[in-house]
């Protein structure tokens, strides 16, 4: 066991240690992205912060985030995608119509490898509705 200067062990599960690590990684990613323009970009905002909060994104999960981002309307929405099972991702965040909704569910699904979305969106009026690129259903 390591010690001390002071002659006391150290604790080899330091809670603060963890943190340090996430700030040192989000830092050192951040300045990164800064100097690439990709903290610019929404998925390089994300990357840092889920980097910060020890988040790990699986490839599935990044893909389907990519394809909502690129749409004009979803991608100003605050949503999140979590893969829980083989194939099977949950929809998460807020939208402004059913519409919305609907297309959310459905780029999802077009993504090679989601065989199933558990849609959790949640209408928010308050949300200002946005033109998608998808025809409306």
């Amino acid at each position: 066991m390591a010690r001390k200067r002071d002659s006391e062990p150290v604790d080899q599960k330091d809670p603060n240690m963890g943190l340090a690590v996430r700030l040192a990684v989000a830092g050192a990613v951040g300045l990164g992205a800064l100097a690439s323009g990709f903290l610019l970009s929404r998925g390089g905002r994300r990357l840092v912060q889920d980097a910060f909060r020890g988040k790990r994104r699986s490839p599935l999960t990044d893909r389907v985030l990519e394809v909502l981002w690129r749409d004009p309307a979803l991608g100003r929405r605050h949503l999140d995608v979590e893969e829980v099972g083989e194939g099977i991702v949950i929809l998460a965040g807020a939208v402004a119509t059913d519409r919305e909704r609907r297309i959310a569910r459905e780029l999802a699904l077009g993504v090679h490898g989601v065989n199933d979305v558990d849609d959790r969106l949640a209408l928010d009026p308050s949300l200002k509705p946005r033109r998608s690129r998808q025809p409306v259903p």
